[in-house]
Parts: structure tokens; C-alpha cells; sequence
């Protein structure tokens, strides 16, 4: 007589294993979004039982990802807390630039900087080199992390367009101008931890719906504003991101209507042409040798920090280029909403540390522009992250794949 087999085939093995995994995920995501819950709170917050809510949550607890709350009065709470466990690991964003800088961040388990990085090197180096210059990066890095916590993991946001799944830069514009570079794979051969590779447009984006300025939106767009030019366009949480991984390449959009100046693509008025760093470092030159006065004409090094700081002192030559600036972007922010309808416009990168002296001419650029009766109204602001927004959002991306969140 025949019996049955009764072991679980390897298909339903594989579709308890993927729900166990997705259930572990929508904890730690949980947790992540609204910190340390007893065990019966975490449960309806995320529509699970509490059966299997505290199984799993003891097997976070088990492999460190999740630790019990400390110094909780137990009159204020029914349970212990449990929440991610900050010392479970640390993780390094970088972000690379075109003009030869590696800006950095060392975040904890539960997203908190623990430290910033910055370092120079040759904005003209090959994949290799910058390999090489990335690794020096997270090394500095290491060291500065307390023993308690160690490094798991690596993020770096670049200025071009990248294949995400395989870790590929498709594209790095300008003084580089690299094509399909196997970014993750030199630098994990380099460090032996994992890596992650994103556009650093969106990883900017993601840092400002999970921590800056966009975090009570749910239709944003941020528009990074530096030495390049690029847009993440997140919805409901999720940066969509096209059918190429190039959504949001506005650095040449067209805002000058007959000629302007010409970009590197080739084509005239694009926005990067005359709103990015160069652009603007471009037209205080020029003015210069025009012969308007501008005490940055005494300046040996010209930078985009100069330049506001002069603009801040007074001096007319930086004031009017902003303006103008400013103008453009207004013009590309009222475009990008009448496409794409969100309830929030953020303004990120280095540009975003002038918020001062262009968010007025950009909201009334803007507004002038769009449609009256669209609705709603985008908000526009400008993000106060700083400089490390694009840092923090890829340390972000690398931490939720190490906890296992995505």
C-alpha cells in the first residue's frame, strides 16, 4: 500500500520562505518609518497576528537586527519596545562628483549619522582610479566606527545614470564621460563588503522623502542642483525611476527659447548650460572680464561657496547672475509640474545652500508659469539636508538591502 508523501513540496517550501521573508520585511520597515512598538502595537500596525508577529520578531532579536528598548517606565507601556538595533551595523554613502570630491556619510542601523567624510581626488580618473579613490573613502571610514558596530555595507551615489539591479553606471557625463563602468563590482572587489550604485539624483530624492523636506508629501519632486543636474520623482514612498533608469534627466531641458549657451550635449539653453555650477561659475568669469567690478575678480579659486558669499556681502555681479539662475529654474520647476502633478517641488543640492537668495524669484518664476488652475498647488521648498542629502539617501538604499527591508 502506497503512502502519501507528506513533506512539503519545493515550491510551497519556496512560497513560505518568500512570505516569511516579505512578513520580516514589513516589520523592519514598520519600525523604520514609526521606531520602537511593544509587540501587540506592531502587530496592528502591520495586519499581522500576534502569534506571528512576535515569532518573527524573535527572530530578529536573535540575529541582532532587532533589539528590546532600554529604560522604559513599564507603567507607561504594556511590553517592551523593540526597535532596529542601532549597533547592528554601520553603513558609508558616498557620493561622487564631477569636480573631484567624495562627500560622505557613516550612518547606524537606525539611519542616525555618525559621522561625515570628505575627500579630493582627480576629477578626470578613470573607473579604476575612482575605484581606488572610493575604497581610500570607506577605509577612512572604517576607522573612525566604533568596534561595537561593525561595517556591513557600502552606498555610492554618482552623477549619471545607472543600472541598478547589476551595480553599472550606464552613463557619467562630462569630464569622465564613462560608458557601462562596473562600479560595484571594482569597488566590492576592493573593500570585500557589499555595495549598492544609484543615480545620485534619486538617492537625493529618497533622503528628503524619509528625512527632509518631502517626508508629509506623497507626489514630490526633488531637482538636484550642482555641478550636474538631475530629478527623482517619488510617489507614495517610491521613486519611480522610468523604464530605462533614466527618469528625471532634465539637465537638458530646454529653457531658453532661441540659442543660449551651449552644453555639453552639444545642443544650446539647455538647464545645465545655465543653472549648474559650471554655468554659473562661467558667467561670473565672463562678467569679469567684461570689466564689472566684483571683488571675486581677487579670487584665485572660483567657487560656488565664494560666489554665495560674495552674493550674501552684496556684490551686484553674483546677485544678478543668481537672479537669472533662479529664473531658469522656476521656469523647469513650472514644466516638470505641469508633467507630472506633484504636491511638492524640493530643491537639493549644493544650489539648495542659496536658498536664501534664489526660493523668492524661483516660487515667482514658477508661479507665473503654472497653470492657475492646476491643483494642488505645489509647495516649493528647498531642502535643509545640506550637502550630504545624496550621501545619506544611497547609505539609506545599501542599509534597507542589508536589514533586508527591500
Amino acid at each position: 500500500m502506497f503512502e502519501l508523501d507528506r513533506r512539503p513540496s519545493a515550491p510551497r517550501r519556496r512560497i513560505l520562505t518568500d512570505l516569511s521573508r516579505h512578513n520580516r520585511a514589513l516589520i523592519l520597515q514598520t519600525l523604520r518609518e514609526r521606531g520602537p512598538l511593544p509587540r501587540h502595537e506592531l502587530a496592528g500596525a502591520t495586519g499581522l497576528s500576534k502569534a506571528a508577529t512576535s515569532t518573527l520578531v524573535d527572530v530578529l532579536l536573535s540575529d541582532g537586527r532587532l533589539a528590546e528598548a532600554a529604560n522604559i517606565d513599564p507603567a507607561r507601556v504594556r511590553g517592551r519596545p523593540v526597535g532596529i538595533n542601532p549597533t547592528f551595523a554601520a553603513v558609508v554613502g558616498l557620493e561622487l562628483t564631477n569636480d573631484g570630491l567624495i562627500r560622505g556619510v557613516v550612518v547606524n542601523a537606525a539611519g542616525d549619522v555618525l559621522q561625515t567624510i570628505e575627500a579630493g581626488f582627480s576629477a578626470t580618473a578613470g573607473p579604476e582610479a575612482t575605484a581606488d579613490a572610493l575604497a581610500a573613502a570607506v577605509r577612512v571610514a572604517a576607522e573612525r566606527i566604533e568596534s561595537e558596530t561593525p561595517l556591513r555595507a557600502v552606498g555610492v551615489a554618482v552623477p549619471g545614470t545607472v543600472d541598478v539591479t547589476e551595480g553599472v553606471v550606464d552613463w557619467l557625463p562630462t569630464t569622465r564621460n564613462w560608458f557601462d563602468v562596473p562600479l560595484q563590482t571594482l569597488l566590492e572587489a576592493r573593500i570585500g563588503l557589499p555595495a549598492v550604485v544609484d543615480w545620485r539624483a534619486y538617492t537625493a530624492t529618497l533622503a528628503e522623502i524619509r528625512f527632509g523636506a518631502g517626508r508629509e508629501d506623497t507626489h514630490v519632486l526633488c531637482l538636484y542642483l550642482g555641478e550636474g543636474i538631475g530629478m527623482g520623482i517619488a510617489e507614495h514612498g517610491a521613486i519611480l525611476s522610468g523604464a530605462g533608469n533614466q527618469a528625471g534627466s532634465i539637465a537638458h531641458l530646454q529653457v531658453v527659447s532661441s540659442g543660449g549657451p551651449r552644453c555639453h550635449c552639444g545642443m544650446q539653453g539647455c538647464l545645465w548650460a545655465v543653472a549648474s555650477t559650471p554655468a554659473i561659475l562661467r558667467r561670473i568669469r565672463d562678467g569679469i572680464e567684461a570689466g564689472v567690478l566684483s571683488p571675486l575678480s581677487q579670487v584665485s579659486d572660483l567657487t560656488l561657496a565664494a560666489v554665495l558669499e560674495a552674493a550674501r556681502a552684496g556684490d551686484r555681479l553674483s546677485q544678478d547672475v543668481l537672479e537669472e539662475v533662479a529664473g531658469y529654474i522656476g521656469l523647469a520647476i513650472a514644466t516638470c509640474v505641469h508633467v507630472l502633478n506633484p504636491n511638492a517641488v524640493i530643491v537639493a543640492g549644493p544650489l539648495a545652500e542659496a536658498a536664501s537668495l534664489l526660493h523668492s524669484t524661483v516660487e515667482r518664476v514658477a508661479r507665473h508659469h503654472i497653470f492657475p488652475w492646476l491643483r494642488p498647488v505645489p509647495a516649493i521648498r528647498f531642502s535643509q539636508l545640506g550637502i550630504h542629502a545624496a550621501a545619506c539617501g544611497i547609505a539609506a538604499v545599501a542599509l534597507d538591502r542589508l536589514l533586508g527591508v527591500t
